[in-house]
């Protein structure tokens, strides 16, 4: 198992303990997009073991999670890639969300120093229920 593949499965476990030994104090989490946004509290950026509970904790409380799963995973010293496909249920509008993702994790002394996910920002949005809206992007 590499070292993503372990962290993600500390994160599907609520092991943020775990987790959390597998970053470097002041590592960086970018959720989609490096800006907050209030009406979206999965973008974002979060930083250390503090920030990672705060954005483990956005995401709890705004999905369901039916299905996360990871396809290809490349990983070399100090990047790792991966892709894969997630569906959730947005607990506040009981809408689907499903996309495929990427994240990019890069390492210093094999702790995790920046992660960056990737996902469908305009199929997020609607499942908010933010399209249609106005300030909806």
């Amino acid at each position: 198992m590499t070292r993503l593949e372990q962290f993600f499965s500390c994160l599907g476990s609520a092991d943020l303990e775990g987790a959390g030994r597998m970053i470097e104090a002041d590592a960086e989490f970018v959720a989609v997009r490096p800006d907050r946004d209030a009406r979206l509290p999965l973008y974002g950026t979060f930083r250390g073991a503090g920030g990672l509970a705060e954005f483990c904790h956005g995401l709890a409380s705004a999905f369901e999670t039916h299905a996360f799963d990871i396809g290809d995973v490349v990983e070399t010293g100090s990047l790792a890639y991966a892709s894969g496909r997630f569906h959730h249920v947005v607990r506040a509008t009981g809408l689907p969300f499903a996309s495929d993702f990427a994240v990019r994790l890069r390492y210093r002394d094999g702790l995790i120093t920046h992660y960056q996910f990737y996902e469908d920002t305009a199929r997020l949005e609607t499942a908010f229920g933010l399209v249609g809206r106005e300030g909806a992007q």
